[in-house]
């Protein structure tokens, strides 16, 4: 999924053989997240020390860029809000009866997240928090508005009704990524797509564009797989491949994850079909989260205003005595 830069190798001796050669360890590599069981996920996801390292790293960051010559004028203080609080938030966007809710409710285990299918649906946000401080937010439904072909189809109210809730939708999404409130900036996104409902690609690269040039980490997560055949299956699949290939990469090379799930088990035409895709959710939302990110919550101040962190130390950079001497995860 990452689009790699080339780089520059030290020239071979002749006559080295380097194929016989073993790979030397990646030392700088980190441990990957494979879960096997929705169950290895969640009680990853409940455990009070899962991101401690992960903000500690930051931490690290952070004390560099505020002790470094040219970069100690930046703005850090939305950076050291976001480890203070020691939140990951995950946004969840998708339409009404696209199965997001289904999806959050048997990851997190959370009762509180509703579905469209009983009642109207996410009238609000729902906030599902982990001991961890892992949260997923279940935003309200929406209806995504077709792209009118001629000018009569503009002049339908219930179109503008529907154009108008878009465009306060991405209004609202765009907001989310310039907020200075810490617990607003979400570190990544999903957006959930019920397998045999309506496609329209280009409402769907307007919204997933918008967080994924901000290189947030954006998901697509197509639910409820089962409830097609495998030839529909086929066709609906290759379109959101479609989409995430026209979106492309962001400024990190990086390109959006595609994801398939079937979020609980299922009886489709007398088959019994069991959950699939949750693990490989779960660790790719563990695997997208990176400590540089916190990178993209610092900016220049202006004239000094604003410069460093929350550090009352003296001299150098506002860091300092790491994640200890702060916050600690809950737990």
């Amino acid at each position: 999924e990452r689009k790699m830069a080339p780089h520059r190798l030290p020239a071979i001796a002749q006559g080295d053989d380097v194929e016989s050669l073993p790979p030397p360890p990646d030392f700088w590599s980190r441990p990957i997240a494979n879960f096997q069981t929705l169950d290895q996920a969640q009680r990853a996801f409940d455990h009070p020390h899962l991101l401690h390292s992960f903000f500690n790293k930051m931490d690290e960051m952070l004390n560099l860029i505020e002790s470094n010559v040219g970069t100690k004028d930046f703005s850090t203080k939305l950076a050291r809000d976001m480890i203070d609080n020691c939140t990951a938030t995950i946004f969840c966007y998708g339409e009404t009866g696209s199965g997001k809710s289904t999806l959050i409710r048997n990851l997190t285990q959370d009762p509180s997240a509703q579905t469209s299918h009983t009642v109207p649906g996410t009238e609000h946000d729902t906030h599902c928090i982990f001991k961890s401080g892992l949260r997923f937010i279940d935003t309200r439904g929406f209806r995504v508005p077709l792209v009118p072909t001629t000018t009569l189809g503009l002049l339908n109210a219930e179109w503008i009704k529907e154009y108008l809730q878009w465009e306060r939708l991405l209004r609202g999404v765009r907001g989310r990524m310039d907020s200075t409130v810490a617990t607003d900036r979400p570190l990544a996104i999903m957006y959930c797509h019920k397998a045999g409902h309506r496609v329209i690609p280009e409402r769907i690269k307007q919204l997933v564009s918008i967080p994924h040039q901000r290189m947030v980490p954006v998901f697509l997560v197509l639910t409820d797989v089962y409830s097609i055949d495998d030839e529909a299956m086929m066709e609906f699949r290759q379109i959101f491949r479609g989409i995430v290939r026209e979106v492309g990469f962001n400024p990190r090379g990086k390109s959006i994850h595609l994801i398939e799930v079937n979020s609980q088990e299922k009886m489709v035409k007398g088959r019994h079909f069991k959950p699939v895709g949750m693990p490989e959710l779960a660790s790719a939302i563990l695997n997208s989260l990176e400590p540089i990110d916190i990178l993209t919550f610092t900016h220049r101040s202006f004239l000094g205003i604003g410069a460093g962190g929350n550090s009352s130390s003296s001299g150098g950079g506002g860091g300092g005595g790491g994640l200890a001497s702060r916050k600690r995860p809950r737990g």
